[in-house]
């Protein structure tokens, strides 16, 4: 899997290729920026920039057995998502934070980050919400988690009435102008 993004030095794009069990950052001319021994997808990266780490990419790794189900085949299959979310550094590749993914619903397709990451802590722009992304609610979901650069959690949220919808569904906005950003899901301002 290849993405293209100024992760490492702002404004320059790079390559990251993930692969089994390997995550390698390159640049168009082809050298090595960093390599890491570990499989990430669902990867996002954080609005800011900071000049000793690059951008931060967030994203997810590990198996977590969910449920057999039949396809419209009727073959039986084994639902797996992933267990961790992710915080590798864009400069260096080096992982600064790991955290279990929290339990989700029995109907989850697979757990989701919003667009981007915001700033609910006054980082600065780095913080991440994780999202559901659910068969019986057409890809939205209810259930939102905070999590700071370290992924030390901040809140939980559970949308009430009307669901959250899927990829851009999730957004965040600095509404009342105070520096700190809401976060609008669906049709709901937390």
């Amino acid at each position: 899997h290849l993405t293209f993004y100024d992760f490492h030095t702002q404004g320059r794009y790079d390559i990251l290729i993930s692969g089994k069990d390997v995550l390698k950052a390159i640049t168009f001319e082809g050298k090595i920026l960093w390599e890491t021994n570990i499989n990430i997808n669902g990867m996002e990266f954080s609005t800011a920039y900071d000049e000793n780490s690059g951008r931060l990419i967030y994203g997810f790794t590990g198996e977590r057995y969910v449920k057999s189900q039949t396809d419209i085949r009727g073959v039986a299959q084994n639902i797996k998502i992933s267990d961790e979310i992710v915080v590798i550094r864009g400069r260096d590749g080096i992982i600064k934070a790991r955290r279990q993914i929290p339990e989700l619903a029995e109907t989850i397709r697979m757990p989701d980050l919003a667009q981007g990451s915001g700033n609910f802590t006054d980082s600065g722009g780095f913080d991440i919400v994780l999202r559901e992304w659910r068969d019986d609610l057409g890809g939205g979901g209810r259930h939102l988690w905070a999590y700071d650069k370290d992924l030390n959690p901040l809140w939980e949220y559970e949308v009430k009435g009307a669901y959250y919808g899927h990829h851009y569904a999730v957004q965040f906005y600095d509404i009342d102008n105070d520096g700190r950003d809401e976060l609008l899901a669906g049709g709901t301002l937390l």
